[in-house]
Parts: C-alpha cells; sequence; structure tokens
C-alpha cells in the first residue's frame, strides 16, 4: 500500500492505493495484450529497472517487495516447480 502526496490527493483519486502482487514463472516468450485493457504494451526489465521506472513515492514500497520477492526466489520455499 502506499499513499499519494498531499497535492495528488482528492475525492476521486482518494489517499493511496492497495495493490496485490504475485511472483510466479513465465513459461513462455509472448504474453499477448488484448486490444481493450487498461494496458498498451509491456516490456521485460530487471526487478531495479521496474523500481527507477516507478513514481518516486511508490519506489520504497517496490524496493519493500524486491526484497521480499528475492527472498522468495533463494530461499528452498520460494517458488515450487509445478506438478506436472
Amino acid at each position: 500500500m502506499y499513499e499519494l502526496p498531499r497535492k495528488a490527493q482528492s475525492i476521486k483519486t482518494g489517499m493511496g492505493q492497495v495493490q496485490y502482487w504475485f511472483l510466479f514463472r513465465v513459461t513462455i516468450a509472448e504474453i499477448p495484450v488484448p486490444r481493450r485493457s487498461e494496458f498498451r504494451a509491456f516490456d521485460w526489465v530487471s526487478f531495479d529497472t521496474a523500481v527507477k521506472r516507478a513514481v518516486s513515492f511508490k519506489r520504497p514500497v517496490y524496493r519493500e517487495l524486491q526484497k521480499y520477492f528475492v527472498k522468495a526466489v533463494t530461499t528452498r520455499n520460494g517458488l515450487r516447480k509445478r506438478k506436472r
């Protein structure tokens, strides 16, 4: 969760946003972007690059998330292989 800077808060935007993040392995090279979507494109980048591209007030939350994800993928109980 992050809180918007005061000047960006309004009745419409509220005080901030709660986001849900998921960590998973991608097994395909391309992900199709639906025509009618809030997203127009995507780019595969490192987490460091994603943090650098984020709006400054979101960066602290993203850095915390990065620590969590790094821990998850480097521990034995991090990402488990999918049973086939």
